[in-house]
């Protein structure tokens, strides 16, 4: 009844996902606004928008939905909630994140940074090259095992690219993690208290009205 008439075309799904029409204020008070009405309890709301959001803070692009999604069961979370909480990630603030774990691993490591423009594609083809060596393995381990020598200096250098946002996403995870337990459990039980004050009073109000003469 309320589809739209016309369907975008994948140009604009895309250009509406890296900029919202409603803009970018409108749409976190909307997405609050959604976390809010889940329902579900405020631990398992704030548990499964927390899960989503520290994976945002990982460098496993593409994988975000699915860590979200096994951390918030295991944790007794709003799936749900933790998809929208991975929206924290979205192609806006990914550099911004990339920048700061990586930067955050490099201070740990106490070695040189990198040019800020490069981190993504750099953790890109690290991380990609990661998956693509494992799957191989996985396939056919006797093709690494053989040829050992040729395949250990890529991924000594593969994970070196990704060592340092590792060790700056281990930092910055539970942090972003507590901080989001924190504030949406505060916002989902006030939340929720009001909406029970409400229904109670109306409900008392009705059998007001019922027991008048």
């Amino acid at each position: 009844m309320f589809k739209r008439t016309k369907r975008r075309t994948f140009l604009q799904r895309m250009r509406n996902f890296i900029y919202p029409d409603m803009g970018i204020e409108r749409s976190l008070r909307y997405t609050t606004n959604r976390i809010k009405r889940i329902k579900a309890s405020p631990y398992a709301i704030a548990m499964g928008t927390a899960c989503g959001v520290a994976m945002s803070f990982t460098p496993f692009l593409g994988l975000h939905f699915l860590l979200s999604v096994l951390f918030a069961s295991i944790l007794r979370g709003s799936l749900f909630a933790s998809i929208v909480g991975t929206l924290v990630g979205n192609p806006i603030t990914f550099p911004l994140i990339f920048a700061l774990i990586y930067n955050t691993g490099q201070t740990i490591l106490g070695t040189n940074g990198m040019a800020d423009e490069h981190i993504i594609s750099v953790t890109l083809a690290a991380v990609w090259g990661l998956f693509k060596v494992f799957f191989l393995f996985a396939k056919d381990y006797r093709e690494i095992t053989e040829n050992w020598a040729l395949y250990h200096p890529i991924l000594v250098e593969l994970w070196d690219a990704v060592t340092p946002m590792l060790l700056g996403a281990l930092v910055w995870v539970p942090l972003m993690w507590f901080v989001t337990f924190t504030v949406i459990y505060r916002i989902s039980y006030i939340y929720q208290k009001k909406c029970a004050e409400r229904r109670k009073k109306k409900y008392a109000l009705k059998r007001n009205m019922e027991n008048k003469p």
